[in-house]
């Protein structure tokens, strides 16, 4: 089984969408971790909205990154998350694969690591909470690759508990 990080969020009802989201995962992997919850502005146009839960959490699967992202877009079209909503737009959940044990993918849609690894901390530092050794497909420890001051103002919504499906 291969150790995956996924990002999560929600706007909408997210504590409601992001427990049926661990529960759906936890039926297809083993989940091993849920990070603390954060409470994050939403960015862009969609600024001034409802702010966003966020955090990250680790599974193990032994799905591929590709069946993973395919699992993980189901999960969000099963608590409302339209694929063609714009990038700003509320989301009922928004699931995104970050790492997927040492597999590294270029493909369109499937980029990893994810893009916005380094670039958001609400991915980086919940993702650094479960792991602060993990590091990244080609050897470097992730706490090497980002800064570790937050740029952004965030909250603490609920700290990290062990999580029962």
């Amino acid at each position: 089984m291969r150790i995956c990080y996924i990002a999560f969020g929600s706007n909408v009802e997210p504590l409601r969408h992001l427990d049926a989201a661990f529960v759906a995962l936890a039926r297809s992997s083993r989940l091993d971790a849920v990070s603390s919850l954060w409470e994050t502005e939403a960015l862009g146009p969609a600024r001034g909205k409802a702010p966003f839960i966020n955090g990250v959490c680790r599974i193990r699967s032994d799905l591929d990154a590709a069946s993973l992202k395919l699992l993980l877009q189901e999960i969000e079209s099963a608590n409302g998350h339209p694929r063609q909503l714009s990038k700003d737009a509320p989301r009922t959940l928004d699931l995104d694969l970050i790492l997927c044990g040492d597999q590294v993918s270029s493909l369109p849609g499937l980029r990893l690591p994810h893009s916005q690894l380094f670039s958001r901390d609400f991915v980086y530092l919940p993702l650094l909470e479960l792991d602060p050794e993990c590091r990244l497909p080609d050897g470097r420890l992730l706490r090497d690759c980002v800064p570790l001051t937050t740029p952004f103002a965030h909250r603490l919504v609920r700290p990290k508990v062990a999580y029962q499906a």
